[in-house]
């Protein structure tokens, strides 16, 4: 059909290849701009990678496999530990009281309809624990996206069913079963003693926590014989070991370096929630494209070996942190982290924030780990005193040295003396929370303050 030259037309518009076209060239040269003012500096990050392979320290998945040496299966505890406990149904944990006193007659008709098959279940396991090595299969020479962690949450479920094992036989008046649960709950959570890996170490801290919450209410139940005091405030104190988070954080650093130096494609899909988890959000394919896209233009503008130095770097210093103690470790950790927090909020260390920044709370949880382990031990030191003079209390800590403590566990928050103060009944050991305030053992949160106001505390209410 013929156009009548006086209609008006519309100016001709750019087709979308020329719209491609000019959007790609814009992207290659700004890129080029970038990589001339933001260069990477890939020497730096040989020096380093050398200084740790001087140190005998891993820098790759082949490295690390021998930095870990493996145990032989005849001497491998947790080969046999693995098959009592993994898929093991535990304890209801609707079934079990929240605190020592809320044993009833209906929890303990409960638990004696379990008893025979716990009971059957904890002999078997404590002879797998008299092993003296363990080492659970990780497959670490797999790269960190193919890490074998599934004996994580069975070890977790079998130092929670010998937690609540303990509290059990407690309330059935049968101290001398309820340490020997407690003990195997101390050894369960110490199998990952030499495993060095930091989501391993964080589960044993939270083994070891359920263990001193299980003796609370196992002693405010009922009075242990001195014997079994003496061998859990052993076991407690033998247990504050600040080597596992050393070691778990070299280990984070050699999977950290394989997340910064992988390839566009496959740091995408490293970041990538399994799309096996309910409710998780897949991403479309163009989100895909979008993130490698972007991730292909971080690595041609040298952003990727400026992470991967600042990495390395602030792992190193992280590394040194975990060997301090006391004072000198958290205030180095807050600075360290201060300065992080500022530092990689740069567009050209987006990496490294998301690889390192965990790290920092899980150094924090070493110091309140160590701080509830001692509570623990001196908790046991006290009972031990009450039943050498007919249930009284030490007027002081100071009243159990020489007998029960050489000396009184400093609080790993200030390097001061662990405190103690008497209840009606019981009595509280505690050191300082986060705030760094005495809050005379207080363990009650208030809704919206978080830690503030508490302390890290071992109760017996008895």
């Amino acid at each position: 059909m013929p156009v009548d030259a006086s209609t008006p037309t519309s100016p001709a518009r750019p087709s979308l290849g020329r719209k491609l076209k000019f959007t790609l060239i814009a992207l290659v040269a700004g890129i080029a701009l970038l990589a001339v003012i933001t260069r990477g500096t890939p020497d730096s990050v040989r020096a380093q990678l050398e200084a740790m392979r001087a140190a005998g320290e891993p820098t790759d998945a082949t490295s690390l496999a021998t930095w870990i040496p493996p145990v032989p299966a005849s001497e491998n505890g947790a080969i046999k530990l693995l098959e009592l406990i993994d898929g093991f149904r535990g304890a209801d944990h609707t079934q079990v009281p929240r605190r020592a006193r809320s044993w009833n007659a209906t929890n303990l008709a409960w638990a004696a309809a379990e008893s025979a098959r716990l009971q059957s279940w904890r002999n078997d396991v404590h002879t797998a624990l008299q092993a003296t090595r363990f080492r659970y299969p990780l497959g670490v020479t797999n790269g960190v996206a193919n890490l074998r962690i599934s004996h994580l949450s069975a070890v977790k479920n079998a130092s929670t069913t010998l937690a609540f094992w303990a509290s059990h036989s407690a309330a059935l008046k049968l101290p001398d079963e309820s340490a020997s649960a407690l003990l195997d709950a101390i050894r369960t959570a110490r199998t990952f003693d030499d495993e060095p890996i930091l989501i391993s170490w964080l589960v044993r801290a939270a083994c070891l926590s359920i263990t001193a919450v299980a003796a609370e209410n196992a002693l405010t139940l009922t009075a242990f014989p001195d014997a079994r005091l003496a061998e859990l405030q052993a076991a407690f104190l033998n247990a504050d070991r600040s080597e596992p988070l050393s070691r778990a954080l070299i280990t984070e650093r050699t999977f950290g370096l394989e997340v910064l130096q992988s390839s566009p494609s496959q740091y995408v899909k490293l970041n990538q929630v399994p799309s096996g988890i309910p409710g998780a959000p897949s991403a479309s394919n163009v989100e895909r494209i979008t993130a490698t896209l972007a991730q292909t233009g971080y690595q041609l503008s040298g952003g990727q070996g400026s992470d991967t130095e600042y990495y390395l770097k602030t792992l190193r210093e992280l590394i040194e942190i975990s060997r301090l103690s006391g004072p000198a470790r958290m205030n180095a950790l807050l600075k360290l982290q201060n300065r992080f927090d500022k530092e990689s909020n740069r567009w050209n260390r987006h990496r490294s924030r998301a690889t390192a920044e965990a790290l920092f709370e899980a150094a924090k949880k070493d110091q309140r780990a160590a701080t509830i382990l001692r509570s623990a031990s001196v908790g046991c030191a006290i009972e031990r005193f009450r039943n050498a003079h007919q249930g009284k209390l030490p007027s002081s800590l100071a009243d159990l040295i020489p007998t029960y403590l050489p000396s009184i566990p400093l609080d790993p928050a200030n390097d001061q003396p662990l405190r103690f103060r008497p209840l009606n009944p019981g009595f509280v050991v505690y050191g300082v929370g986060p705030d760094g305030e005495d809050n005379q053992g207080n363990s009650v949160r208030k809704v919206g303050a978080g830690d503030a106001g508490t302390d890290v505390t071992f109760t017996v209410e008895r």
